[in-house]
């Protein structure tokens, strides 16, 4: 005789993500000289790795900051292209922008971006894995 297992399926859906760019980002330069300083498109690329759930995945992208003025919008670190939703595993059009507005020479402003990723599946499961990448801003002033 044969036995049945009960509640056997697929695995519960899981996500995580891989840093295929920059570990941090340093971006310093002569206030009032080399401001505003960006990144490339591509300098932060991320690719998220979906399992378990029905198979079919949706990834919803977004970056959030701790630190600087916790505003990726307002603040000397900025951030555009903050996320997208699509089907697409890779992100890598975030752009960070330094800026020296109210700096000092000396002044070192340090921000934390979460690169965040939620994927989606079939049957409308959700996993959510973030990345951590460290942002610092230094201001030098040569008289």
């Amino acid at each position: 005789m044969g036995t049945t297992q009960q509640g056997s399926g697929p695995a519960a859906l899981a996500v995580s993500l891989t840093n295929n760019g920059d570990d941090f980002l340093d971006m310093g330069g002569v206030g009032g000289e080399d401001f505003p300083i960006s990144t490339e498109a591509g300098q932060m690329d991320f690719t998220a790795t979906a399992s378990g759930g029905d198979g079919s995945y949706d990834y919803a992208w977004s970056i959030t900051e701790s630190g600087d003025d916790n505003n990726i919008s307002t603040g000397n670190i900025r951030v555009t292209d903050t996320g997208s939703t699509d089907r697409d595993p890779q992100y890598n059009d975030a752009i960070v922008t330094g800026l020296d507005t109210g700096l000092a020479a000396g002044d070192v402003v340090e921000a934390m971006l979460f690169i965040n990723c939620t994927v989606t599946d079939g049957t409308g499961a959700t996993a959510t894995s973030a990345n951590p990448l460290r942002v610092f801003t230094v201001v030098q002033v040569f008289e």
